[in-house]
Formats: structure tokens, C-alpha cells, sequence
């Protein structure tokens, strides 16, 4: 009886937690139920997966007017049709959103103004060492992602961090898009290996324009794990309202200021951040470039005025060889043994050499009973002298 008043004690507890985990007053109204299940199972030949379920339908305009004084949904819809146009122009991603015309806007139909959300988003990625892997993003729980930015110059930060919610649109031709707040890397800070400290970032404030935006979810690289920087606090400064917003978890009204970009929660992330990883072929080091070096001197010569290496091999130092001694005994040629060496165990062999046919004689002179190198060279062409 005992252990079945355990169970029933156990079994209640996970109940109330289902319960208040699918309570309204706990999570916003496009976002799916946690008792929703999504067992939709992808193979590794497609870049990521977004359920096309229809269960979960949010009408654009009644979304957007449901909480208009909601600063994250300013120019939802105009954003949107921007998005969705120039990736069906074929536009490249560059991080802003391309500005059409009203005209150029009405030419995309949102069929039904439906737009449906999604539980999860699941991305394929190859690791650094050929293999393959998957990220599972939840907009309730794990909902920040990286993608490749295409900023360039000395002090790029080759990534892009966002948080965002997963919808998509299913009409004649079915589009999927996240729809993020982004971060921005923290200015004047220094990180890497040498100054001990990860990357550093914070919430785009909400009077850039593109503070709050969408994106293509077949550019996101993998999930990310950001820690807030608890030193430095919260702040509503990023997002000024203390209503309620799809920006925000319900029930709070302000933001971390910064937080830390962890690179080492596995192998992959790391190397993404060191560099050279064999699967990462598009993609050089996240560190900067005098980060990288984690100890040791500069060689001499090195440095910004030093030339470049004709090739790769002049790079490596030749190594010398080693010289013998003057008083190390000569080396034995082929076909002789050293006596020396041989031990009880090993079996004698008959040379065949007979002492009577020597041209060397005990009693000689000159010899003295020993075999004279002049002699070795001329009966082993073999040997060599050293």
C-alpha cells in the first residue's frame, strides 16, 4: 500500500504541473500547448523540419490588432510580406529587410490572412568532424538560434544570435519563417582566449527598426545556449513596457541586459568558435585573430612587417642530422654481426670461415692476429668504412 500511495502522490504532482504548464495564464496564445506532441520523424537529407500541421491557426489580423500597443508587433504585417517577397525573388539575405512598395506588397496573398504555428523546429547540421546531428529549438524553452552573418571586415562577428517563435504559412506554395527578436554583439568588449572571457551580447533596443523582425529557418546553423550576465541586471530600457508582450515570458516586464554566448556546451560549438573544423567549410574562426593564439612567444621574424613564406614547406624547420662522435666505434656493415650482442640463448652459426685459409697468420707481422679494415673492404665489398 505504501508504494502505491507513492505512485498516486507522484502521478498527481505531474498532473498539476501539465495543468499549469498548459494554463493560458502561462504562455502566449500562438504558442503551442506543452501536452502537444510532434513524433514527426526527418531524415538527414533536408536542412530542417517545421511540423505542417494546421491545428494551431492564428488569423494575421486578429493577432496583430489582439494587443496593438504590443512594441514587438509594429509593422508585423508590412515586415512580413517584405520577408516573404524577397525570398520568393530570390533575394539574398543581408540582414535587412528589403523595403517594397505597397504595390509590390499586395502581390502576396496570405491565403485565409492565416499564418500557424509550430512546436518545434528541428535543424540537421554537420559537426567538425563529418558527422551528422540534430538541434531541437522550442519557442517556449530553447528558442535562440545562430545563423552565418553577412557582415565582413577586421572585427565581424561571423554569427548572428536571434530568439524567436516558428510559423508558417500554408497556401499555394507553403513558407516557412521564424519570427525573431535579435541580439547585437556588445560594443567595445573585448573576448576570446587571451582575455578569458566569452562573446557578450544584448537585445537590439526597440527604436532600431530592426529590432524585431523574420527569418528563413533554412538559414539557421543550430540552436545556441545564452547565459544572462547576472552582474549587470535587468533592465525594461531594450523594450519600454511593462504590459504584456510576445517578446517577453508572461509575467515579466523587464530583460537581462547582456548575456554570455557559451561555445563550449559540445565539441561542435567549440570548434565553430576555435576554427578548422573539417565540416565547417564555410566558415573561419568565430575569435578574433590575435585572440586565437593561446600561449607561447612570437617566433622572431613574425609579426606585420615580416614577408610571407614562399610555401608551406619553408614554414616547417628542417631538421638536422645527428652526427657520431669521434669516438664512437664504427658501424658494422651488411653481413657481419656483432659478437658482442649475441647472448646463451641465440644458436651459433658456421661462418664457414676456416683459420687455416687465412690470408692473416698468429705469427705474422704486421697483422697481429686481427682482420685489418684493408682486408674487410676486399672480402666483403659490403662494408663501409667509416
Amino acid at each position: 500500500m505504501k508504494q502505491v500511495t507513492k505512485l498516486e502522490r507522484r502521478q498527481k504532482r505531474l498532473r498539476k504541473a501539465r495543468q499549469a504548464a498548459d494554463s493560458p495564464l502561462r504562455r502566449h496564445g500562438h504558442l503551442v500547448a506543452f501536452s502537444e506532441t510532434d513524433k514527426t520523424r526527418i531524415g538527414v537529407e533536408v536542412h530542417h523540419h517545421i511540423s505542417p500541421s494546421r491545428n494551431h491557426r492564428q488569423h494575421i489580423r486578429g493577432f496583430v490588432h489582439e494587443n496593438a500597443a504590443d512594441p514587438a508587433k509594429k509593422g508585423f504585417i508590412p515586415k512580413l510580406k517584405n520577408h516573404l517577397l524577397g525570398r520568393l525573388l530570390g533575394r539574398d539575405f543581408d540582414g535587412d529587410e528589403e523595403k517594397f512598395t505597397e504595390d509590390d506588397r499586395a502581390t502576396v496573398k496570405i491565403l485565409g490572412h492565416h499564418i500557424y504555428s509550430a512546436k518545434l523546429l528541428r535543424v540537421n547540421y554537420t559537426t567538425y568532424d563529418m558527422r551528422r546531428d540534430q538541434d531541437c529549438i522550442n519557442p517556449r524553452t530553447h528558442s535562440d538560434v545562430m545563423v552565418m552573418s553577412p557582415e565582413t571586415g577586421p572585427n565581424a562577428h561571423p554569427f548572428w544570435y536571434a530568439r524567436g517563435a516558428h510559423s508558417s504559412n500554408n497556401g499555394a506554395q507553403r513558407m516557412e519563417f521564424l519570427w525573431v527578436r535579435w541580439f547585437g554583439i556588445e560594443p567595445d568588449y573585448r573576448f576570446g582566449f587571451k582575455a578569458a572571457r566569452l562573446p557578450k551580447v544584448g537585445f537590439v533596443p526597440e527604436d532600431d527598426l530592426s529590432a524585431f523582425g523574420f527569418l528563413d529557418p533554412a538559414l539557421v546553423l543550430r540552436g545556441c545556449h545564452l547565459i544572462p550576465a547576472f552582474a549587470a541586471g535587468r533592465t525594461n530600457e531594450l523594450l519600454k513596457t511593462v504590459s504584456p508582450t510576445t517578446a517577453r515570458p508572461l509575467g515579466e516586464t523587464d530583460d537581462w541586459v547582456n548575456f554570455y554566448v557559451t561555445i563550449w556546451v559540445d565539441r561542435d560549438m567549440f570548434m565553430r568558435y576555435l576554427g578548422g573544423g573539417i565540416g565547417h567549410i564555410c566558415q573561419a574562426s568565430a575569435l578574433p585573430a590575435e585572440e586565437l593564439d593561446i600561449g607561447g612567444e612570437e617566433p622572431e621574424g613574425a609579426g606585420p612587417g615580416a614577408e610571407e613564406p614562399a610555401s608551406a614547406a619553408a614554414t616547417v624547420p628542417q631538421r638536422e642530422e645527428p652526427r657520431v662522435p669521434e669516438e664512437e666505434e664504427p658501424r658494422l656493415g651488411d653481413g657481419e654481426r656483432d659478437e658482442s650482442s649475441d647472448s646463451d640463448s641465440e644458436p651459433e652459426y658456421d661462418s664457414g670461415f676456416d683459420s687455416s685459409d687465412s690470408d692473416s697468420d698468429n705469427d705474422g707481422d704486421g697483422s697481429d692476429g686481427a682482420y685489418d679494415d684493408e682486408d674487410r673492404e676486399d672480402d666483403d665489398p659490403g662494408f663501409a668504412a667509416l
